[in-house]
């Protein structure tokens, strides 16, 4: 039975400490490395009143898990729930030796990556935490004192302040990487139309599909906070095209993955706006997502581009080196490289 009695306890940091020893346990039984179990929820964030229940992110890959996850879980004292109500997630817990959720999604995909932006968010502004933590004592208060009542009772709050998470807007010393704004639309169907910066794509886009792709792209950034952000240059331009990261949406050897990429307009081109994006681009995948990889591809013959994936540390093997499975094999574009970069 998912329902259970809810209490608040100030914050302890003996919750750090319990969410470490456990991970070592969780990676050692489930054979995965311990870079791959983050510490979530609000036991996560200093300071911030809290069910004293650590939660626990495990990332699969492949998700679902095997198997056998579930036998070594069970053998560590958790009962698993299944899905329990949220779609691409198994979740198990554990009350005794210790109190724990732990959930199993796939690694470096969207609820991996929602639930640590949210994490990061609340660390990073005292404001919501405290907002989070009245709500919570509000919601016991009024007696929503079972788990059910309790997320019901908080589930508005806790969308505003998802939706504040997700307004990410990158700064560098010369840019802004912000969300998409409908003027963004027709400079960036400029752009798409302009056969030197599509020169090594198949065609320019007409103005119906760069529309389509700005729809695309800015809805991924509005929800999850991430994505390939419209690229502001602060006394220069107010849109010069995107910068940012990306999950590719075909099958290749190297998928599931997040990609980096980049495409400017031709007249901000030769002074670095590229490789001074990706870099925050790279920074914020690493640091707030918790990326353990990202990856860049091009045609071979991008020189730019792979200028651009060598001067912010990517490297290149030519055995990931693949034909892309949008163009048929004899067209001069379908033979891609592939680069790759590591957190650390």
């Amino acid at each position: 039975m998912l329902d259970e009695p809810v209490h608040l306890a100030q914050y302890d940091p003996a919750w750090a400490a319990a969410f470490e020893f456990e991970r070592l346990r969780l990676s050692s039984s489930l054979g995965i490395p311990a870079e791959g179990i983050a510490h979530i929820g609000s036991t996560a964030v200093p300071g911030l009143v809290s069910k004293p229940i650590v939660d626990i992110m495990i990332g699969a890959v492949p998700f679902p898990p095997p198997a056998s996850w579930n036998d070594a879980l069970a053998a560590l004292g958790y009962e698993a729930l299944g899905e329990a109500g949220v779609i691409g997630r198994r979740y198990f817990r554990r009350r005794s030796r210790g109190a724990f959720n732990v959930h199993v999604v796939e690694r470096d995909g969207e609820i991996w990556c929602r639930n640590l932006v949210f994490r990061q968010f609340l660390r990073r502004a005292p404001d919501a935490a405290a907002r989070y933590g009245s709500v919570k004592e509000s919601a016991i208060a009024s007696g929503a004192t079972m788990l059910l009542a309790y997320s019901e009772a908080k589930a508005a709050v806790v969308d505003e302040l998802l939706r504040r998470a997700t307004e990410n807007t990158l700064t560098t010393e010369r840019l802004m990487l912000r969300h998409w704004r409908a003027t963004d639309r027709e400079p960036f169907a400029r752009m798409n139309g302009d056969p030197r910066v599509m020169r090594y794509f198949p065609a320019p886009l007409t103005r119906v599909e760069s529309d389509a792709l700005t729809a695309m792209i800015a809805e991924h950034v509005d929800t999850y906070g991430w994505g390939t952000w419209a690229v502001e240059i602060p006394g220069v331009a107010e849109f010069a095209g995107f910068i940012g990261l990306w999950r590719p949406r075909f099958t290749a050897h190297f998928t599931p993955c997040v990609e980096i990429g980049w495409r400017l307009a031709a007249e901000v081109w030769g002074h670095g706006y590229a490789t001074e994006g990706a870099r925050a681009a790279l920074t914020f995948g690493f640091e707030t997502l918790g990326l353990r990889e990202i990856v860049s591809f091009t045609t071979e013959t991008n020189g730019p581009s792979r200028r651009v994936m060598e001067r912010i540390g990517m490297t290149h093997d030519p055995r990931d080196d693949f034909d892309h499975p949008s163009l048929p094999a004899d067209h001069p574009l379908c033979r891609h490289v592939l680069y790759r970069i590591r957190f650390g």
